[in-house]
């Protein structure tokens, strides 16, 4: 723990939690690339990742509180289903576009955007555990 103030931190409620947002932007993007709708038309997918997706203060709230295994078995099982549909497409499917309001966003974007995203967590996560002091 690392005291701040009044307040006592555990470095890793606040780190791995990460995970859970990178795994609701793929299970948004595998509804819009693999199957052709929003996660949020599925109900059974809404009342899972809708508060996550948010990022605000509900979604703190949920997501935070669980042994560190929790948050790696959600990005794990949520990118076992990704790798297994992008073993199913070609190249050429990368560049399918899909209506996005008034324009059109092709796969290779929706992608992109989720690894981008996951890198920018896990560089968050490692700078948060390199400053753990020395036990």
């Amino acid at each position: 723990m690392i005291k701040s103030g009044q307040h006592c931190v555990t470095w890793s409620l606040l780190t791995f939690p990460l995970f859970v947002p990178v795994a609701s932007l793929d299970v948004a993007f595998q509804e819009i690339t693999f199957r052709g709708r929003n996660s949020m038309d599925v109900p059974e997918l809404a009342a899972r990742w809708e508060v996550p997706m948010n990022l605000d203060a509900p979604a703190r709230q949920h997501i935070r509180g669980h042994e560190i295994g929790y948050y790696l078995r959600e990005l794990e099982a949520v990118r076992a289903d990704t790798l297994a549909q992008l073993k199913q497409r070609d190249d050429d499917w990368l560049w399918h576009e899909s209506p996005d309001g008034d324009t059109f966003i092709n796969n290779y974007y929706y992608w992109y955007h989720v690894y981008e995203d996951e890198i920018n967590h896990r560089g968050e996560i490692n700078w948060r555990l390199s400053r753990i002091p020395p036990a």
